[in-house]
């Protein structure tokens, strides 16, 4: 009977991996398996014949001191388990499913006649060390199966495979199944050897590693033992080097740009700031903001930024991983900024307003740019929490989406899509079409305008000249603004929507291979997690790791959705013919199988070109309207009146210095 621990059909394995996502501890996990273990292979202690001399190895039962600390131990880790509800919830289950499980495996491969079924019995528990061993009558009602885990059950005679590991030993006294010091045994001669009791060895446990690319947990409070890295690694570390280089270098040239336009300000005086439009100052101001919150804390600190250590764990919980959320509430104030600015520029070509009162308008306008955006940004804060970020049986919606985007940057954690898409992604939108209706309408009067002119242009064609200058100079930078702006509004909300729920299927499935290479077995498994149709192909049969029996698979692994009382869902035919399901075919017909995760779950990724071009276009929003307007002809006057003037200085300090 010692294939009923050697792959592929271990029992023991059978009940560790249901219990193993739930025992979370190493302790707890171990001090399971010790006591299984100890069940499933008693061991045997040397008693000397008193006749013949000899040295006779009969089986011995576990000490009742040994069962009395290891069921203190369980006790203790049941009663932590309590304080979280729903890892409880999953942890009577488990008992449960477990129980019944191994209960129905029991009767039909062990074929060991266990009272009652699934419907009677009760999940799974410690037998108390009190308890007899092998009287059935002792056993309570709805305990068959737990009884017959601690090799309590007794051995009926005529079992088909005989003497089964769990049984109670025959011959050996029933009145304790975890004795004090000694049991005594009777052979079949009638001789009685008194038989030491053992105390178990603890096993040495190897160091546990996580499969790439997952590592271990470094945080006491997180349940799982195996975290993913932080960034997580949908991508290769090159891939987000050049998501990375997408993001800064066009920023920092608006850096470039908007330190340009302040500095053409500064040197034009207060006249010349005055002049400006006020959403113009936004937009320059914003650009400088953007980059002092986002773009040079990127560039510093890049991975760390987001990342408080090597794990997911902790992620975007920093306080500059804070401060850095607020880039995308500057974005949007240049985006209301310039619809404000195209709104104005197309009312006063139009002409419907007086001066007076397209400059109240202005005024309006220019405080709404600024106070709807620091609106939407108070009520994101508010909204987005580190709790949302949480993975698990109460996980919010966006839960694995907030945590898969923190890369080299942070963004706000909300918990659902629909607050998202209300508190930012909107606005974004919306403002984005201002900007192409009203640049493109004020574009249509500019452009009519023009030729009327040209109608006109021999009488008055030094004038008609300079004003079909200056509107195309305006419709020029109107058509820049509008179409830079459209694809940057039009890509990253395209791109937003793409990547979120790809990321997140990336993510749910790689959870799910981490669970199907970790904690699960072929008798274990979620079924409906992997959605498998019936009939459908897993692997091939040179793909297949796991077979029961000892006739390898000749067509590929196939699901089917048998009842609870089968565990494993794959099967593969072992000769040539059709399948046809029959359990008394089984190992004749057909044989249970397993593929590996690989092939089992499908993991998909967004394109890294997509997302790389998502950080491109976003870092080029803060850089559309100094690159538009810093080089205009009066900004350009400004720096050549200066450098004139300081070489006429320089022309007069030099001949004061010679004369």
């Amino acid at each position: 009977m010692e294939w009923i621990d050697l792959q592929p059909n271990s029992l023991v394995e059978f009940i560790m991996a249901a219990f193993k996502p739930v025992l979370t501890k190493s302790e707890c996990y171990s001090n399971l398996k010790q006591m299984l273990c100890s069940s499933f292979f008693r061991e045997c202690r040397p008693v000397e014949d008193p006749v013949s001399q000899e040295m006779l190895y009969l089986p011995s039962l576990m000490c009742r001191s040994e069962c009395e600390r290891r069921t203190e131990i369980w006790n203790q880790c049941v009663d932590e388990i309590s304080q979280d509800p729903q890892l409880y919830a999953a942890f009577e289950t488990v008992l449960k499913e477990a129980n019944d499980g191994f209960g129905n495996a029991a009767k039909r491969f062990l074929q060991k006649g266990l009272r009652g079924d699934a419907s009677v019995w009760s999940p799974f528990r410690f037998t108390p060390c009190d308890a007899t061993g092998g009287v059935l009558d002792d056993i309570e009602p709805g305990d068959e199966v737990s009884a017959f885990l601690f090799g309590r059950y007794p051995y009926e005679a005529g079992q088909n495979l005989g003497i089964l590991p769990l049984d109670f030993p025959p011959g050996v006294d029933t009145a304790a199944l975890f004795p004090e010091v000694s049991s005594t045994y009777t052979d079949a001669d009638g001789t009685a050897y008194e038989v030491q009791c053992f105390v178990s060895e603890e096993a040495q446990e190897e160091e546990f590693l996580c499969p790439h690319p997952f590592l271990n947990s470094v945080n006491q409070d997180t349940r799982a033992e195996c975290v993913k890295a932080c960034p997580v690694p949908a991508y290769t570390l090159s891939e987000y080097d050049g998501m990375w280089l997408a993001a800064t270098v066009p920023a920092a040239f608006g850096f470039f740009l908007n330190t340009f336009m302040i500095c053409t300000w500064i040197l034009g005086g207060r006249k010349h700031f005055h002049e400006q439009p006020f959403a113009v100052k936004v937009c320059v101001l914003g650009g400088i903001f953007y980059n002092l919150v986002d773009t040079l804390p990127v560039l510093a600190l890049k991975y760390d930024l987001p990342c408080t250590n090597a794990t997911e764990e902790g992620i975007g919980s920093s306080a500059l991983c804070a401060i850095n959320r607020l880039s995308r509430y500057i974005l949007l104030s240049i985006m209301f900024a310039l619809a404000t600015l195209t709104f104005n520029l197309w009312m006063s070509i139009r002409g419907d307003l007086s001066r007076r009162n397209l400059a109240g308008l202005r005024h309006y306008l220019g405080v709404l740019s600024i106070a709807a955006p620091f609106t939407l940004c108070v009520i994101a804060y508010i909204m987005e929490s580190e709790e949302n970020t949480k993975t698990g049986v109460d996980a919010v919606n966006n839960a694995v989406l907030n945590v898969s985007r923190h890369a080299f940057n942070c963004s706000m954690r909300f918990s659902n899509m629909v607050t998202e898409w209300a508190l930012l992604w909107v606005h974004f939108l919306w403002s984005g079409i201002m900007i192409i209706v009203f640049a493109s309408r004020s574009w249509w009067i500019i452009r009519r305008a023009e030729l009327k002119i040209g109608e006109n242009q021999e009488t008055h064609s030094a004038h008609a000249k300079a004003r079909t200058n200056t509107s195309r100079n305006t419709r020029r930078r109107l058509l820049a603004i509008a179409v830079m702006v459209c694809l940057c509004v039009l890509i990253n909300t395209v791109v937003t929507v793409l990547t979120s729920s790809t990321l997140e299927e990336w993510s749910v499935s790689a959870d799910l291979w981490l669970q199907c290479t970790l904690f699960e077995t072929k008798y274990s498994r979620d079924w409906g997690a992997y959605g498998f149709e019936e009939g459908q192909s897993v692997c091939g049969p040179q793909r297949v790791n796991d077979f029961q029996g000892s006739t390898s698979c000749v067509q590929p692994c196939t699901y089917w959705a048998f009842d609870d009382t089968v565990a494993s869902k794959m099967v593969c035919m072992i000769n040539d013919g059709p399948f046809d399901y029959d359990p008394s075919n089984a190992l004749t017909d057909y044989t249970y199988c397993s593929c590996p995760c690989e092939d089992m779950v499908e993991q998909e990724r967004p394109s890294a070109a997509i997302v790389t071009l998502s950080f491109l276009v976003q870092s080029v929003v803060q850089s559309i309207v100094p690159l538009v307007l810093g080089f205009r002809e009066t900004n350009l006057k400004i720096w050549k009146r200066y450098f004139t003037k300081s070489e006429d200085e320089h022309t007069y300090e030099s001949k004061s210095d010679y004369d």
